[in-house]
């Protein structure tokens, strides 16, 4: 299953502050956090995969899913869910996902680090 390239890559960066307040400041926290967190849960997503743990490999879409959500990030936030509800399903993900995963990942944070938040 590959992402929706009809999903937007980022909601208009109006929205993603209206969720937080307009707090510039809490905008640059997160999207730094974002930043270190989504490699890391695609890691962790990478261990289960490797180790056979469906509940961590669950886990670690389902927070990747919730993160991306709270940053506006809906084609990752969509594509995470695709993979949480496989994993659910006792099915990991094969080879092209992760490297689509892990792609997705990377265009994410160039788009928001891209974001004028000052």
């Amino acid at each position: 299953m590959e992402a929706d390239l009809k999903t937007p890559l980022l909601e208009p960066l109006e929205r993603i502050l209206a969720r937080i307040a307009n707090n510039l400041m809490l905008a640059r926290k997160l999207r730094e956090k974002f930043n270190a967190e989504a490699i890391k849960l695609r890691d962790n997503l990478f261990a289960a995969r490797a180790a056979d743990d469906y509940k961590g490999a669950v886990l670690a879409s389902h927070s990747l899913k919730g993160m991306s959500g709270t940053l506006g990030a809906l084609r990752l936030q969509s594509y995470a869910a695709i993979l949480e509800a496989q994993t659910r399903e006792n099915r990991m993900p094969d080879d092209a996902q992760c490297a689509e995963l892990s792609a997705l990942i990377e265009q994410t944070i160039a788009a928001l680090n891209a974001l004028s938040l000052e």
